[in-house]
This record gives structure tokens, C-alpha cells and sequence, in this order.
């Protein structure tokens, strides 16, 4: 039954303890990372098998697609939750995170030997001895107040007491 109890509670609180919201924002940035040098790598290539008289059009469209690639990575880090654009954009990063990081979590919980696995087993050993500790001391606590209560009892209702057993 505790066995029980206590993997429901770690589904849960894994389940807790992940921030899609964060798992979103950083897919998103790798997104816009990768999206903008292939576009820088395109122009680049645009730029060396054409003429080049374009070149200074190109350099000044790749400096740009960088610099907004910069600031919108930046702006997408250190933006508020539910504040400003935080309110429009940030449950779509956590829908994106949901949905990207969910089956990952899935197939390595179906994995017996994965690394998750592996320290929710610790986890829950260690869990498991601290209880026992507790019990332990519970069950020594009460065997001392029974026996420091059978001292100070009164001989005549000690006598009582042992006749009912």
C-alpha cells in the first residue's frame, strides 16, 4: 500500500517538477537558431554563385536576419510569464514543450533501465528507509511510554492490569 502511495506520488510530482514552459522557449530558440543560419547560409550561397554587385544587399540582409535572430532569442529568455507578449506566446511554448517533451517522458518510464528509472528507484529507497526510521522511532517512543507508565503505576493497579491479561 505505500509502495503504492508513494509511486503516485512521484508520477505526480515529476510531473510537477517539469516546466514546459522552459522545454518550449529553448525548442523555440533552437528553432529560430537553426531557421536564421540556414537562411544566413542561403544568402551566403545566394551571394557567392551570383553576381556581385548584390553583395552589399545580401551582407546587409544577413546582418540583419542575425541581429533579429539575437534579439528575439533574447526577448523570448527573459520575458515574463503571462505578462506582455508572455500572454499570447508563452501557452503556445508550453503546448510545444507538452507536446515535444511527453512521449520522451513516456518511453523512458516504459524503460526499466533508463537512468529515470534508476534514481526514481533510489529516490523511493530512500524514501522508503526514512520511514522506516520514523516508524522505528514511533514503535521505541511508545514502548518507552508504556514502560516509564507501568513503573510509575501503583502496585494494586499493576496487579489489576497484569490480571486482566
Amino acid at each position: 500500500d505505500i509502495r503504492q502511495h508513494f509511486k503516485k506520488y512521484l508520477t505526480a510530482n515529476i510531473a510537477n517538477q517539469i516546466n514546459y514552459l522552459d522545454k518550449g522557449k529553448t525548442f523555440f530558440v533552437i528553432f529560430v537558431k537553426t531557421m536564421s543560419w540556414l537562411i544566413i547560409f542561403f544568402c551566403g550561397a545566394t551571394i557567392y554563385f551570383s553576381n556581385f554587385s548584390a553583395m552589399g544587399g545580401m551582407l546587409t540582409t544577413i546582418i540583419i536576419i542575425y541581429i533579429i535572430m539575437i534579439f528575439v532569442t533574447r526577448v523570448v529568455r527573459r520575458r515574463r510569464p503571462d505578462k506582455g507578449l508572455g500572454m499570447i506566446f508563452d501557452p503556445l511554448h508550453r503546448l510545444v514543450g507538452k507536446l515535444l517533451y511527453r512521449p520522451l517522458m513516456q518511453k523512458m518510464r516504459a524503460d526499466k533501465n533508463s537512468s529515470f528509472n534508476n534514481q526514481a528507484a533510489q529516490f523511493e529507497k530512500m524514501e522508503m528507509g526514512k520511514s522506516a526510521e520514523k516508524f522505528k522511532g514511533k514503535r521505541f517512543n511508545m514502548l518507552f511510554e508504556e514502560r516509564a507508565r507501568i513503573i510509575l503505576l501503583p502496585h494494586e493497579q499493576l496487579e489489576k492490569e497484569l490480571a486482566k491479561i
